[in-house]
């Protein structure tokens, strides 16, 4: 008999036949490597080859290099995303043999960009990261949401002496709504993301990412060009991502 306890739909404690954590890893894993085992003997006749397919709704086999296998139908989603291996840049809708169905499918290649709630106990403030191997931004937005005043440091001079000591200047902006926070935010680690993949340097760089962020996180960008302010950014051909360690 299996006793669990749950909490908020999430499993607390469970204690049983398959309680262990790692049991149930390994008998999940041999689950899979039975079916995989299967298909590979019996529907791919021992060709592994046959495992990349793609639907002959959007694939075109003269066009294609090397030649994949086909099935009938729309085919399944890995089949975009190995035209996608060979340069995820290329933002035609019809490359490498394989034609885009959803323009969504850009966005999944490169770095990840997720709003989450931040839970805070006195008062909201900013809070945001980037995990460059993975590959991921993660922006805050505080819930219960109310305005407050946020006191940002853009600069910083050393104080001569002996001991490493600055003196911080900062200046207090107003976040009125959620979307102050989001803009701010995003504006914010894409300047780390512009140092590390553009810039090619180190993406730790907190004062002059608030600099940046306070220049343009309120301001009309449509007439700006980017490649004077950022250079070495452009918005068609961009150099390929660092991989991930």
């Amino acid at each position: 008999m299996t006793v669990c306890s749950f909490k908020r739909l999430r499993v607390i404690d469970c204690r049983g036949e398959i309680g262990n954590r790692h049991a149930s890893q390994l008998i999940a894993f041999t689950g899979w490597l039975v079916f995989a085992v299967a298909r590979l003997a019996g529907w791919a006749d021992g060709k592994l080859s046959l495992f990349i397919a793609s639907g002959t709704r959007y694939s075109h086999p003269a066009l294609m290099f090397p030649r994949i296998a086909h099935v009938k139908g729309k085919g399944y989603d890995g089949q975009f995303y190995y035209r996608f291996a060979f340069d995820p840049l290329n933002w035609h809708p019809t490359a490498f043999g394989i034609t885009i169905d959803h323009p969504y499918r850009y966005t999944r290649i490169g770095y990840s960009v997720v709003v989450k709630p931040l839970r805070y106990r006195h008062r909201p403030h900013l809070f945001a990261y980037t995990l460059f191997d993975e590959r991921y931004i993660q922006l805050q937005v505080p819930e219960p949401f109310r305005a407050w005043m946020e006191n940002v440091y853009h600069r910083a001079r050393r104080i001569p002496g002996r001991r490493l000591k600055f003196r911080w200047y900062s200046v207090k902006v107003r976040m009125r709504t959620r979307r102050d926070v989001i803009r701010f935010l995003y504006c914010h680690e894409f300047y780390h993301w512009y140092l590390r993949e553009v810039r090619g340097g180190k993406g730790a760089a907190e004062t002059a990412c608030d600099r940046f962020a306070l220049s343009y996180f309120r301001a009309r960008n449509r007439s700006v060009d980017w490649t004077s302010v950022l250079p070495g950014y452009a918005l068609v051909a961009r150099r390929p991502l660092k991989p991930a360690a």
